[in-house]
């Protein structure tokens, strides 16, 4: 599947981005939805709202959910989105080599995406990358830096 210029990607992580390094879920359960913040899971729905942003997920969920059960999980944790797709998973390589070889396989360029995580580099891609803190998740900051870097205001 090849994108179109004007597409929108949010390139997504989840823990320590839709939840704080503190949270713990009430239910024990280990399914992605219960993993989520509900005021995390509703600032980023308002982005990709804003924003028309499409997701892929680079997350570790990504080796134990596959693409339509991350949509589903996302949208019960709370998150408005359409998950389009993975990022692979390259043993031991950085997660931007494993973005940039997503961006490659599916003809989506840099300035289409925007990276949100918690790690601490990415490499080439960083000057599309929104690095969050993981003790506060995807604050207002964060939020703003995205609409930012897509040109909403």
């Amino acid at each position: 599947m090849t994108h179109s210029g004007s597409m929108k990607v949010l390139v997504l992580d989840v823990n320590g981005v839709l939840n704080r390094s503190m949270f713990f879920p009430a239910s024990l359960r280990h399914s992605l939805r219960h993993w989520i913040e509900p005021t995390l899971a509703e600032r980023l729905s308002e982005v990709l709202r804003a924003t028309g942003a499409v997701v892929v997920v680079s997350s570790s969920w990504r080796r134990v959910v596959n693409v339509e059960g991350l949509q589903r999980e996302l949208l019960a944790g709370g998150v408005e989105c359409r998950v389009v797709g993975a990022t692979p998973s390259i043993g031991g390589s950085p997660r931007w080599i494993e973005i940039e070889y997503w961006m490659e396989e599916h003809g989506v360029q840099l300035d289409q995406v925007v990276i949100v995580d918690d790690r601490r580099e990415m490499g080439p891609l960083e000057r599309r990358f929104v690095r969050i803190d993981s003790s506060r998740g995807f604050d207002e900051a964060a939020a703003e830096e995205v609409l930012r870097l897509f040109g909403v205001d």
